[in-house]
């Protein structure tokens, strides 16, 4: 098809990529920021010496609570990155289709276009 776009002046698609596989990515991402926004809320539990089955008990606790108290924070930083990313992506995928469609078009304007300009000359000679 990319010898195709020469009859719009382009060696190429001016729109590469797969819209879907986009939106895929953006959805999977947005999955692991779910799981990750799971976690985040676990460990503040732990972290926090929070009771259930969360809870910890005995000498290491203690020891335990502080190595994780930093963690929640870096982990609801992780699912702010993924939630953004699969936002910008869901956005951009959006974008993308809408340009495939576009391109299509004056594809299929150019291709016409070509045709009814060579049964032009055809007739001219």
């Amino acid at each position: 098809m990319s010898g195709e776009w020469q009859a719009v002046g382009l060696g190429a698609d001016p729109t590469p990529g797969d819209p879907e596989a986009v939106r895929a990515l953006a959805t999977k991402l947005d999955l692991h920021a779910t799981t990750a926004d799971g976690g985040t809320t676990r460990l503040r539990t732990i972290a926090t010496g929070g009771g259930g089955d969360l809870a910890m008990e005995g000498g290491y606790a203690a020891s335990y609570a502080e190595a994780l108290r930093d963690l929640p924070d870096q982990l609801a930083k992780l699912a702010k990155a993924y939630r953004g990313a699969g936002v910008a992506l869901a956005a951009y995928a959006r974008t993308l289709a809408d340009a495939k469609i576009q391109s299509g078009a004056a594809l299929r304007n150019g291709l016409d276009a070509q045709v009814r300009y060579q049964g032009a000359l055809t007739q001219v000679e």
